[in-house]
C-alpha cells in the first residue's frame, strides 16, 4: 500500500519577493501576492514610521490597534486579587501571556475533584461555590477519607461511579443547612457495596515495589 504524498507547499513566484515563507493552498498564495506585491497593504495613518507591507488584513488591524489606537486597554485581568503591576493589555495574546505566567492553574485539592483552577483566593472561592456543596460520603472508605463537599449531582454521580449505589431522591433532604452525610443506612435495595477506589487504601499488589 503506497503512502499519500504530503501536499507541495507553495512558494510565492515573484522575484523580487524576500519573505521565505511557504503557503498551504493556492488562496492562501494569492492573498499574499495581493497584500504584499499587487497592491500593498500598508499603514497609511499620519506619522507611521512602519512602512513594510502587511500579508493579511488582520496583521494590520492588530498593528492599527497597538501602534495607533486610542491607548484605551482593551483586555483585562480577570483575576481580581492580581498582584502584577500591569492587568490591562491591548492584545488578547498578551493578556494570555500574563494569565499563564502570574496565575499557574492547580488542581482544587478537594476530594474527588480534579479541576484545575488558578491559585488564587478570588479563583479557589468562586469554584468552591459553584462547583461544591454541603454533601459527603461516608460509605466504605469514604467515611474516613478528607473532605469532598459534593454538590447533589455529585454525590449521586459518585455514588453511582465508585459504590454502585443509587439513591432515590426522597434520601436527600433539599433545603436543610447543615452538612448531609450519605451513609449506608440510606440503602434498602441494590448491589453488594463497592468500595471507593480513589479513597479506598492502595493493595499491596498496587503499591511500590
Amino acid at each position: 500500500m503506497q503512502l499519500a504524498a504530503a501536499p507541495r507547499k507553495l512558494e510565492c513566484p515573484e522575484l523580487n519577493c524576500s519573505s521565505k515563507a511557504t503557503f498551504k493552498n493556492r488562496g492562501k498564495l494569492e492573498e499574499h501576492i495581493r497584500n504584499i506585491h499587487r497592491n500593498p497593504l500598508l499603514c497609511k495613518l499620519p506619522g507611521c514610521r512602519y512602512t513594510e507591507p502587511f500579508g493579511r488584513q488582520t496583521d494590520l488591524d492588530r498593528h492599527v490597534a497597538t501602534k495607533h489606537g486610542d491607548g484605551k486597554r482593551r483586555y483585562v485581568c480577570p483575576f481580581e486579587d492580581c498582584k502584577a503591576s500591569t492587568r490591562e493589555f491591548l492584545r488578547n495574546d498578551k493578556l494570555q501571556a500574563h494569565v499563564k505566567d502570574y496565575h499557574p492553574m492547580v488542581r482544587c485539592g478537594l476530594n474527588h475533584c480534579d479541576d484545575e483552577i488558578a491559585d488564587t483566593e478570588t479563583v479557589r472561592g468562586g469554584h468552591f461555590v459553584q462547583a461544591h456543596g454541603r454533601y459527603e460520603c461516608a460509605l466504605g472508605s469514604c467515611e474516613s477519607a478528607p473532605h469532598s463537599y459534593f454538590t447533589e449531582a455529585m454525590i449521586r454521580r459518585h455514588l453511582r461511579i465508585h459504590h454502585r449505589k443509587s439513591m432515590d431522591s426522597r434520601y436527600i433532604p433539599l433545603g436543610i443547612e447543615s452538612e448531609y452525610i450519605v451513609s449506608l443506612g440510606d440503602f434498602r435495595y441494590g448491589r453488594s457495596l463497592l468500595d471507593c477506589p480513589i479513597c479506598a487504601p492502595q493493595s499491596p499488589a498496587n503499591g511500590d515495589a
